[in-house]
């Protein structure tokens, strides 16, 4: 049975449906320190007025420029890492603060995880021969609802780790060659990841067409390597390319990008990162097979191990089959046969990108956030994918309709998993409570809907955002760059990151978060007068007296 639109639109209904169901199961619902500040960019970007400028075309000038502001200090505070697409979606999450009474629940990220889930099960159920849509919906199933998948619902996190690979997917997906081109062109500026696996692509995809252009010329050794070398050339000018356009458009040199993309190589070197990297493995298998973990470590590093076995064990007995592929002439017949639609390439691509995410993320096992998902999802397209090409798809049906199953009866299971995951995470030493979180979300709605200040002012420390912190808050220690004073113990401000003087280390912005949050609705005659001016262009600021 072939899916077809309306079958796929309102499985994906569904699914949302079940989104919906779960989310106000959580503890509590808040955005991530870094999500604040990302908001407070545009807000701050667009502060000045322009309405009443008679010039249509002076006003397009200003909108822009208020773009260009929104996105330079985006990704100067992002350390010139270039993720663009990243900060354009934080624009919109200020659209939709906008559209929207009170807090709106996380409705990018919830998309981003559909999108990517229906390009997957998309992926995994286009070349089989039947069943073809109950396959392609129980993949969809066991993709989103698991307990990495829904675990982004409940907090505005960076949203990096979910982008990275969704237009590596529909590069999979699409068939039109301008869109494929667009969707390697967007990933470059998703994420290192995104990138690093645009850049694969496009080596092996500029390879097979030197090699084509041979006809029916033999390919030696020499011959190949040289094309080879040729290929990453050519990859590596559009690796510089990347930071050539971030260098003349923002004047800012990507140099984190060595620090983010070389930094699980360097933990390679480490057993104990090793053996975590195991678990983490067999901890994502575990969590696509129940939809939830145990986390047993006991248990997962057995289960890593008997991975590890089984597959060193598939090395074995297809050795002759992988020493033979190697060779330089079935080498280039499968590097000339290598196209998007075609299931081995797609199961070696994501091969590869498996290993990739390994090398360059760090292990995370028993985390559900950020770095838990691509490589969830990369795992999920491989099992999936190995699994319908080795079995008949009547059999395949009937394992993906048990896990299924399996699923839906432990979302409880999930629930909990999320739930003490990122209390955890976000709050990461209990001196800031997730009863803390609901007030200071029940006193910005109360801004939103009635522009009532009194709960607001019960809570209110005075504290504002700042660009110096971590990913969670405390009250105890937050910051992770020093606070550098003369000998008088002044403040240095220009050996200050961003410029900021800090007075206290500690970070649950009240102020800060009501004023991003509560945006367009907030009134600072209401509230409070604000104490820092914020630079518009560069997450940099000066505190008033």
């Amino acid at each position: 049975m072939k899916h077809n639109f309306f079958q796929s639109t309102a499985f994906v209904l569904l699914i949302i449906s079940l989104f919906f169901i779960i989310i106000p199961l959580f503890e509590f619902q808040a955005f991530s320190p870094d999500s604040i500040r990302f908001i407070h960019f545009w807000q701050n970007s667009f502060s000045s007025a322009y309405s009443d400028i008679e010039d249509n075309t002076y006003k397009l000038s200003i909108f822009a420029s208020n773009i260009y502001d929104a996105l330079h200090a985006s990704n100067y505070y992002d350390l010139g890492r270039g993720r663009l697409i990243i900060y354009l979606m934080y624009g919109i999450e200020n659209i939709l603060l906008y559209s929207f009474n009170v807090l709106p629940i996380n409705f990018l990220i919830t998309a981003i995880i559909i999108i990517n889930s229906h390009g997957a099960s998309l992926l995994i159920s286009r070349n089989v021969s039947d069943f073809k849509f109950y396959i392609y919906a129980l993949s969809f199933l066991l993709i989103a609802i698991n307990a990495i998948s829904l675990s982004p619902t409940m907090y505005f996190a960076l949203y990096s780790k979910y982008v990275c690979l969704t237009f590596i997917v529909y590069f999979f997906i699409f068939r039109h060659s301008f869109l494929k081109i667009l969707m390697l062109f967007l990933a470059f500026f998703t994420d290192e990841i995104g990138m690093l696996l645009s850049l694969i692509i496009c080596f092996f995809y500029i390879l097979r067409y030197r090699l084509l252009r041979l006809n029916s010329k033999t390919i030696d050794t020499k011959f190949l390597l040289k094309n080879i070398f040729f290929s990453g050339l050519m990859c590596l000018m559009l690796f510089a390319s990347f930071f050539l356009i971030i260098l003349l458009a923002f004047d800012a040199t990507p140099l984190q990008f060595v620090k983010y993309a070389a930094r699980g190589t360097l933990w390679l070197l480490d057993p104990e990162n090793l053996l975590n990297k195991l678990i983490q493995v067999a901890w994502t298998f575990e969590i696509l097979i129940l939809g939830f973990s145990n986390e047993s470590n006991f248990f997962l590093t057995i289960f890593g191990f008997l991975i590890l076995i089984i597959l060193l064990f598939f090395i074995k007995i297809k050795f002759k089959e992988i020493k033979l592929f190697f060779s330089t002439n079935e080498l280039s017949k499968h590097l000339i046969n290598f196209q998007s639609n075609h299931k081995q390439s797609l199961l070696i691509f994501w091969v590869l990108a498996t290993i990739l995410l390994l090398i360059v993320l760090p292990s995370s096992p028993f985390r559900y956030q950020t770095y838990s998902y691509p490589l969830m999802l990369s795992l999920a397209i491989i099992l999936l994918l190995s699994v319908s090409i080795w079995l008949k798809p009547a059999r395949f049906l009937q394992i993906l309709v048990l896990i299924g199953v399996i699923h839906m009866t432990m979302i409880p299971g999930m629930i909990n998993n999320i739930n003490t995951s990122n209390q955890k995470h976000l709050l990461n030493d209990s001196s800031v409570s997730a009863q803390d979180i609901n007030n200071l979300n029940s006193a910005i709605n109360e801004i939103r809907i009635n522009q009532n200040y009194e709960t607001f002012h019960n809570l209110d420390n005075s504290q504002e955002i700042d660009f110096s912190g971590m990913w969670y808050y405390s009250l105890e220690e937050h910051y992770r760059f020093p606070y550098e004073t003369d000998n008088f113990g002044n403040c240095i401000e220009k050996n200050n990151h961003f410029g900021n003087c800090i007075d206290t280390n500690n970070y649950y912005p009240i102020y800060g978060s009501a004023r991003v949050l509560a945006w367009p609705h907030f009134e600072i005659d209401k509230a409070g007068k604000n104490k820092r001016q914020f630079s518009k262009n560069k997450p940099t600021f000066k505190d008033l007296d």
